[in-house]
């Protein structure tokens, strides 16, 4: 049985698959991470479907990938809103983790 993580991997696949397939090509032939960046960009990919791309094809780590899709020019644009949003989701999990927390001295 497949678990929940292997899903979520498979179904990523199939709806970036066009992104992954132009990073393939671009790193074949030599690009760099920037310019794969740029092209997936001018494609329509999302921070998201770049960062995958980026990590399934580049064989990089998820922290490099999205730290070089977060930094680059082409997403200078859509940087501050992006730490917002991360920043506000870290929040809100942090907060329900505080207030779900179990008392283990009772």
């Amino acid at each position: 049985m497949l678990s929940l993580l292997d899903l979520i991997q498979i179904v990523m696949l199939e709806a970036f698959r066009p992104f992954c397939e132009t990073a393939r090509k671009l790193k074949s032939e030599g690009h760099s991470a920037e310019h794969v960046i740029s092209l997936l960009r001018a494609q329509g990919a999302s921070q998201m479907a770049t960062v995958f791309a980026l990590k399934t094809e580049s064989a990089l780590p998820l922290a490099e990938a999205d730290t070089l899709v977060l930094n680059s020019p082409d997403w200078a644009d859509r940087l501050e809103a992006t730490l917002v949003l991360r920043d506000n989701f870290f929040d809100a999990i942090e907060m329900d983790a505080s207030c779900n927390a179990i008392d283990l001295d009772s």
